[in-house]
């Protein structure tokens, strides 16, 4: 799976989301990078929806089918 950040949540923040390739699990907690190309803090609240996860097939690009919401 490809967490895929979302537009809004980047343009509400004013910070950039990398995609991350996931192998999901049980754990409802899964690590993504935050860049903050700003100096003004930037303070992101837990359950935020930073993006959603796609479907990827081996090797290929990003799938169209989208699975759910990610939380920061």
């Amino acid at each position: 799976m490809m967490l895929s950040p979302t537009k809004g949540f980047i343009e509400k923040h004013h910070v950039l989301v990398a995609r991350i390739v996931v192998q999901l699990q049980q754990s409802t907690n899964i690590p993504i990078r935050v860049f903050n190309p700003g100096a003004a803090l930037v303070i992101l609240k837990r359950g935020a929806m930073a993006g959603f996860f796609s479907q990827q097939s081996a090797g290929a690009g990003e799938a169209p089918a989208t699975k759910g919401p990610s939380s920061a």
